[in-house]
């Protein structure tokens, strides 16, 4: 999330939905292909890193939508995992008693681990690699945007 800023000539006020609703849309395009663009790669990715392809469902998931007021947009992945890549994830998956196995005597023979899935994020790094192209669209819809009103 960052800010934009941008000047306005005090007496134009009518603002064109339409040019941002544009911007917005191109905007979140640009953000989509870099997003992809990250997990296409085929090496095994590390923690930090984005995440590898393996089956392509992750880099077919990313969705666009602007919203009906015009004034924002949602850029999602809606593979179920894609959160626990891009955030990080505990736990998960195990089964009951598979807890620490003991012997007889109380000694442990086998240690169990909690899974930890470090964050392999991909949508933040798109978002901030994009950050002067959505800015550099949202100024020129804003000026191309507002119209001349009554003084």
């Amino acid at each position: 999330m960052f800010r934009l800023g941008v000047k306005v000539d005090p007496y134009k006020l009518i603002l064109e939905k339409k040019e941002i609703r544009k911007a917005l849309g191109q905007s979140g395009r640009a953000v989509q292909r870099v997003a992809k663009s990250l997990v296409k790669s085929r090496a095994v990715s590390q923690p930090g890193q984005p995440p590898a392809k393996q089956t392509g469902t992750l880099s077919k998931a990313f969705k666009v939508r602007v919203s009906k007021s015009g004034f924002s947009v949602a850029i999602r992945n809606t593979a179920f995992y894609a959160k626990f890549l891009e955030t990080g994830a505990v736990g998960g998956g195990g089964r009951r008693g598979t807890r620490n196995k003991r012997n007889r005597r109380g000694q442990v023979l086998q240690q169990s681990t909690i899974r930890t899935l470090a964050p392999r994020p991909f949508l933040s790094v798109a978002l901030h690699r994009t950050e002067n192209i959505i800015r550099s669209n949202l100024e020129a819809a804003m000026q191309n945007g507002i119209k001349g009103g009554k003084p």
